[in-house]
């Protein structure tokens, strides 16, 4: 995985297949004068999207996106998935009705690839290699004190 944050050394490349953006600098039409936003590079194709929830999200082939979505529109199809109703989910889970859209087993990993992305913001130009299993960078053994807390005596997790 590779982070970007900010400008100069530390942007993003830009992608010259968004549609409806800014072609010279590669912020997609959805960012509306921000950059913020994600960049996942597959096998197949790209997805970008804006920073909370993955809101309007879009493969960049006009041709696969077409094959995700079908003839669905994110306007008019209410099976079209959205964040909208976030703070119900949670509410809905707490009580048991449903797990939660972002349950542990989703936003764990999430806030942990989240947190990787401050450290590494502050580690700039450092290649930093993440031990999964073991929560930890091998490579980089000053990134672990940012990694797990010391607790004062008497306080554990």
């Amino acid at each position: 995985m590779y982070w970007y944050d900010g400008d100069g050394d530390s942007a993003a490349p830009r992608l010259e297949e968004l549609r409806d953006g800014d072609k010279s600098t590669g912020v997609p039409a959805w960012a509306k004068g921000s950059p913020a936003g994600a960049l996942v590079i597959g096998d197949k194709d790209k997805i970008v999207h804006g920073v909370q929830g993955a809101l309007n999200w879009q493969i960049t082939s006009d041709s696969l996106m077409k094959e995700y979505i079908g003839d669905r529109t994110k306007a008019t199809d209410p099976s079209w998935p959205n964040n909208i109703a976030h703070f119900q989910d949670w509410l809905q889970a707490c009580k048991g009705w449903k797990p939660a859209g972002s349950n542990f087993d989703y936003g764990g990993p999430l806030a942990e690839i989240a947190m990787l992305g401050n450290i590494a913001h502050h580690m700039a130009d450092t290649d930093l290699k993440w031990d999964a299993k073991h929560m930890t960078c091998p490579n980089q053994p000053k990134v672990n004190q940012y990694l797990h807390v010391q607790y004062r005596d008497g306080w554990t997790l």
